[in-house]
């Protein structure tokens, strides 16, 4: 199974949509705050009409304006995609120029709604100079079902250097879907927004801690809330903003029920443990919400209400002498959440510089992994012990780049190899590619035409007068992996990439024993595609010694097949999994096999109370089935710590049935589906939300897919161009040399 930040069809149009770019913009009709800069955003125009500004994207697909009741005016916009289109989305944007608006804070808002089991999402991208990834949300981990017109938005910041924004309506899979009345226009700079980085008063601190866990027990478990509302976003923000400043135990209470109550009727709020205020009733219908994993779009989890026929409470301590009643379940008398204080939440500036967003998202967070992080070994008492931390740290921080920095820290926490916070400014690459090897940082690839002293073989030293290894312990610190080798790796990538070209001074160490100062200048990232981190053969050889050399990471399933039809049962196979596959399907496994093969069990956490309590699995997998021809020679699979997630899958079937030897180093410990989220102020978290096991029971995670033949690279080997791993896994397979 694999993580990525979107996935499927929503991934697609992510893709796809940045096509909008491209147009020509519109030309704003004002740049005055508060006003659309949209053209016919209520849809009273033909399609097509030049005033109308709306692109449909992909065109398989079709879009009416639909008289039948609109939100507001004479029709509203209805996109239709059968399930025999070709593509999987269809969608409408827009794209205005951004020079007005750099530096400032926009709002994408409309009245959308979808058709019973239609998905849909309202979609926002801020494209910087140069190609650099600014703002984008397209609603993935919130997706809009719901039948009823209701009103969305995304906010976010626009970059300093911004030179398009593009607003659209998604709509994911065949259905159908309607918006109306949308507007994009810049958020004014409210005087309630506070730019300040001073850590909070003890007395704050409580509060916030209050605030933080009663907004994960209601959000995620009041039986009449709903976790999907677009308001949490806002309750989180403008809530943390209100709470922060109570006075008094009296007026905490008081500031909470004003936010909390409208969203779980029946809440009871006292000094300690108390009882709801009047005993749930008996009454059919009784639902309460069940969590199989957490949803945020990835289909591989869900969350939905379950019917129940006993009244239940939560009783909880928020802080020392402040405890909470959450009815856990509703009935079908108490309705939705109605409005109220918190439906009526401001939205907020959205951007990183407003302690308000930063307090707001570190609640979202650290209540997502705190209720259905599936890892952690202590049923989550350390991570409820560091609340008080993290949100002295989110109130503390002084700008963008220090909160992404903290966050990174947050999650690095996890120890969870998926855990990423995006998006990452990485336009540019170091003009080389390194390993971490014998302690040491050491060139072992570079691109073609590479016009600086650089040699593969180089020992890296000091990266602008700082130590080479002190630049790398300060990157660990940012980097969520289960295994030290796994982080000591990711915090290498992480170094190479750079947001800008300015000039890097390296100190290097030669092969020869010179040490000097060699000046490089960071190139386009994609500039460094294809360079290999180890002289790998082509990824279909017959080596001399005697064996196929089949590069797993390079090859596709249709070129891996077509190989594998070139192989005689008899003769040897190496697989080379030193990172990721290609695309390639497990069904190939078959070969090695005589009989059914399963994946390790994939471990879903089913809840439905919180901070994991009574928790139990979902265990889900597949099989692979044997297929002729069957290969009988030897086989060898690489591997190390950049093999992770599905080569994880791939090569725990390999060691769990004893189908060949794994020779390397372990991987990286992470498995399973990713699940990612959005916060406030434009940035993603990806997490691992389910637990993968060896098919013996024993950790996966922490541990890795471990070798029977242990080897690594030495940096001599690396100057004289051996690969010792691919070097010990020829005399494994091929002891004898090549048949005769």
């Amino acid at each position: 199974m694999t993580a990525s930040r979107t996935s499927g069809p929503w991934r697609l149009a992510a893709i796809l949509l940045a096509a909008v770019l491209s147009w020509g913009p519109v030309s704003p009709a004002t740049g005055q705050d508060s006003v659309s800069v949209l053209r016919d955003g209520g849809f009273e125009n033909p399609i097509g009409a030049e005033a109308m500004g709306w692109r449909p994207v992909p065109g398989d697909f079709d879009v009416l304006f639909d008289t039948r009741s609109p939100y507001e005016g004479r029709s509203s916009l209805r996109l239709h995609r059968e399930a025999t289109a070709g593509s999987t989305f269809a969608a409408v944007a827009q794209a205005v120029d951004a020079t007005p608006y750099r530096g400032r804070t926009i709002r994408f808002r409309a009245a959308a709604r979808a058709a019973p089991g239609s998905r849909a999402g309202l979609w926002l991208r801020v494209d910087r100079e140069g190609g650099s990834p600014g703002f984008f949300d397209n609603m993935n981990d919130r997706p809009i079902r719901s039948p009823d017109w209701t009103i969305y938005e995304i906010t976010g910041p626009v970059a300093a250097d911004a030179n398009k924004i593009a607003a659209g309506f998604l709509l994911s899979g065949p259905g159908f879907a309607w918006i109306d009345a949308a507007s994009l226009e810049i958020v004014p700079d409210p005087a309630a927004v506070d730019g300040s980085s001073d850590p909070p008063s003890s007395e704050g601190l409580r509060n916030l801690e209050a605030f933080a866990r009663l907004y994960g027990y209601v959000r995620w478990f009041a039986g009449a809330s709903d976790p999907s509302d677009p308001r949490w976003t806002a309750i989180a923000v403008e809530g943390a903003r209100d709470i922060e400043g109570a006075r008094g135990a009296d007026d905490l209470a008081r500031r909470l029920r004003r936010w909390f109550e409208p969203m779980a009727p029946g809440l009871v709020i006292g000094p300690a443990a108390p009882g709801p205020a009047t005993p749930p009733s008996e009454q059919a219908n009784l639902w309460r919400w069940r969590h199989t994993g957490v949803a945020f779009g990835n289909p591989a989890y869900q969350s939905e209400r379950i019917p129940v026929t006993t009244p239940e409470i939560w009783q909880a301590e928020l802080v020392s002498g402040l405890a909470v009643s959450v009815p856990v379940t509703a009935g079908s008398s108490d309705g939705p959440p109605v409005a109220g204080a918190a439906a009526a939440a401001p939205t907020s500036s959205g951007a990183p510089e407003d302690r308000a967003v930063r307090l707001g998202g570190m609640v979202i967070a650290w209540n997502v992994f705190r209720h259905f992080y599936p890892y952690f070994g202590d049923e989550g008492r350390a991570w409820d012990q560091a609340l008080p931390t993290w949100l002295a740290e989110a109130a503390a921080t002084a700008d963008g780049p220090a909160w992404l920095a903290t966050l990174d820290r947050m999650v690095a926490r996890l120890e969870d190899g998926h855990g990423e916070v995006g998006p990452r400014a990485s336009t540019y690459s170091l003009p080389f590619v390194w390993q971490p090897i014998e302690g040491a940082l050491v060139v072992t690839g570079l691109p073609r035409g590479n016009g600086s002293r650089l040699r593969v073989g180089d020992v890296v030293l000091s990266i602008d007068g700082s130590p080479a290894a002190e630049r790398l312990a300060a990157q660990e610190e940012r980097v969520s992996a289960s295994t030290v080798h796994r982080r000591t790796w990711r915090a290498a990538e992480r170094l190479l990439s750079r947001e800008t070209a300015g000039e890097v001074v390296l100190g290097i160490e030669t092969s020869d024993g010179e040490r000097s100062q060699v000046v490089v200048r960071p190139i386009p990232a994609g500039a460094m595609a294809g360079v290999l981190s180890e002289p790998r053969p082509a990824p279909v050889t017959w080596l001399p010694a005697g064996a196929w050399y089949f590069d797993l990471t390079r090859l596709n399933d249709h070129a891996l097949s077509e190989a594998l039809d070139r192989v005689t049962p008899e003769q040897a196979v190496i697989f080379d999994l030193r990172g990721y596959p290609a695309g390639v399907d497990a069904a190939f496994l078959g070969r090695l096999s005589a009989s059914d093969i399963s994946t390790p069990p994939f471990r879903i956490p089913v809840g439905e109370l919180p901070d994991a309590r009574a928790r139990s699995w979902k265990t889900v997998g597949w099989t692979v089935r044997p297929r002729a021809p069957r290969l009988d020679g030897r086989i060898a699979f690489l591997t190390d710590a950049r093999a992770i997630s599905y080569a994880e899958t791939l090569l725990a079937m390999v060691a769990g049935y004893n189908l060949a030897d794994i020779v390397g180093a372990p991987t990286a410990g992470t498995n399973g589906n990713g699940n990612p989220f959005a916060l406030p102020g434009g940035y993603t978290i990806n997490w691992t939300g389910m637990q993968v096991v060896n098919h013996d029971g024993g950790p996966l995670h922490g541990h890795g897919v471990r070798p029977t033949v242990p080897a690594s690279r030495t940096i001599l080997g690396v100057r004289v161009g051996q690969d010792e791993v691919l070097a010990r896994a020829i005399a494994l397979v091929a002891p004898a040399g090549p048949a005769t």
